[in-house]
């Protein structure tokens, strides 16, 4: 009781980040709030699930096809986090090794080999917090190559679900135990000085990763009109481009995802170890890891798990994902990591914590990208309880999930309303499936959970209204003080 009591304050102080405006005027009651959300007309001819328990003693709201098994889009991203941080703990780092032979004068007599162990934030700035470590150590020259090792990692790179896709686009990147910048790649296209002239490139990170082929036109008139991409040729990348961009057009900037994590990772670091000065004489390759020990020149940590579930949930970062995933079936089950091991890692989870058999939903992978999850709203609402009740989890949990009004993909929902930062929710969008699952409190600071899956919508703005209405409706409720002091403890407000 005392857990639960601490774990209720906390949610409201954490929750209540913008003051609710005046008392709303007590007229329909809140179940006859939320039914009536059923005959949204964006909803009509949807398939759907809603589920809307109150925190305080699991009193269901509302259950309307709650068991029904819908595509949660990203709201699987949820189940990711709440397994990783109880798999791993909130604490887990993920490290990157560097080996190699240092002589006294400061000449790397060996290869250089970076070992990867699944870091899925070694953006540009910690790569160059990397190479400034080794120039630190007294490092000026390494005689040897630039070895990546990946090996910590097995199987398929791409997700299960990712073939129903075909893009180059960056959400689709691939999975690596040496992975840098979320594997990808962002290619600014900007108009050159006059008409005639190819169009300037660049390219972030910079790197030798890539060679570019092909040409954008600068026009005077015209449509800009352009192509990029980065196809995979004999085991490199290659950027393509095509088309033209006006003349005083604005630049254009393009993400894409890159398909060898480890040699992408290894050039970026080349190109920073240089910048400082570190003079490498060979070439970036891939390697296995050394037969015999090779002196650990430094380990570089990432930031801890609670924060990276941030960017995960937040901003609904696929490739986090993954990468959490593929280390929790690594940590739970022995390395190499891999989908099929961090798939039955969350299995575990869900049976153990959630008590969810496995036949009674479907986990393709660990995003939600793709028809190849299957959940209901109820299952959804039991994670959130679930995580609720575990206070050493659950103030990382509440962290992670995007905040009405305020932050991530709810910053543009719900904004200057009762709903505005008390309601932190993860969303999910697909082609045909939309999703919000979360917390939000009333102006009784009753907590509640809820869950609602839409699949089969013909315009997501009148669902994202349907959905922001059912928060609303939550957060601005509040008890009638006559009938409050006459309803009996436990009793649902509104029957």
């Amino acid at each position: 009781m005392g857990s639960t009591l601490r774990a209720l304050s906390l949610l409201v102080t954490m929750l209540q980040a913008v003051v609710p405006g005046p008392p709303a005027p007590a007229g329909v009651p809140l179940t006859q709030a939320l039914q009536a959300i059923l005959h949204e007309p964006a909803l009509r001819g949807t398939t759907l699930g809603i589920h809307v328990v109150r925190l305080r003693d699991g009193a269901t709201l509302l259950d309307h096809h709650a068991d029904a098994l819908l595509v949660p889009a990203s709201n699987v991203k949820m189940l990711t986090a709440a397994a990783a941080l109880d798999v791993l703990g909130p604490d887990f780092t993920f490290d990157t090794k560097l080996y190699g032979v240092l002589s006294p004068d400061g000449t790397l007599a060996s290869d250089l080999i970076v070992a990867g162990h699944g870091d899925p934030y070694l953006i540009p700035e910690r790569l160059y917090q990397l190479a400034t470590r080794l120039r630190a150590l007294g490092v000026g020259r390494i005689d040897g190559d630039l070895v990546v090792d990946d090996s910590y990692f097995t199987g398929p790179r791409l997700q299960a679900g990712f073939e129903q896709d075909d893009t180059h686009s960056a959400y689709m990147a691939p999975a690596g135990a040496l992975s840098a910048s979320f594997n990808a790649m962002l290619v600014h296209v900007l108009p050159a000085a006059r008409p005639g002239l190819a169009a300037r490139l660049v390219l972030e990170p910079t790197s030798a990763y890539a060679p570019v082929e092909g040409v954008i036109q600068t026009v005077a008139t015209g449509r800009s009109a352009m192509q990029v991409d980065i196809v995979e040729r004999q085991g490199r990348d290659v950027v393509q481009i095509s088309g033209r961009i006006r003349l005083h057009d604005r630049p254009r900037a393009y993400w894409r995802r890159i398909n060898q994590p480890a040699l992408y990772t290894g050039e970026i670091l080349r190109t920073l170890l240089a910048q400082l000065g570190i003079d490498i004489r060979g070439t970036v390759r891939c390697g296995a890891p050394p037969p015999q020990p090779t002196a650990l020149l430094y380990t570089h940590h990432s930031p801890r798990l609670a924060e990276l579930v941030g960017p995960l949930n937040k901003y609904s970062n696929n490739f986090i994902a993954g990468q959490i995933a593929n280390t929790m079936g690594a940590m739970r089950f022995g390395a190499p990591g891999s989908w099929e091991k961090g798939h039955r890692a969350m299995v575990d989870f869900l049976q153990a914590k959630l008590g969810l058999h496995p036949q009674s939903y479907l986990l393709g992978n660990a995003s939600g990208l793709h028809e190849v999850n299957r959940f209901s709203a109820k299952q959804m609402t039991l994670l959130v309880q679930s995580m609720y009740h575990q206070p050493r989890l659950w103030p990382e949990f509440l962290g992670s999930l995007a905040v009405a009004g305020g932050v991530g993909t709810l910053q543009d929902r719900m904004v200057q309303g009762p709903a505005t930062g008390v309601l932190r929710a993860k969303t999910g969008t697909l082609g045909g499936a939309s999703a919000l699952s979360g917390y939000v409190t009333d102006r009784d600071n009753e907590a509640y959970a809820f869950a609602m899956i839409v699949n089969g919508y013909r315009g997501i703005e009148g669902v994202w209204r349907a959905q922001d209405r059912l928060g609303t409706a939550l957060a601005e409720h509040q008890q009638p003080v006559a009938a409050a002091a006459t309803t009996p403890a436990g009793a649902i407000e509104g029957g």
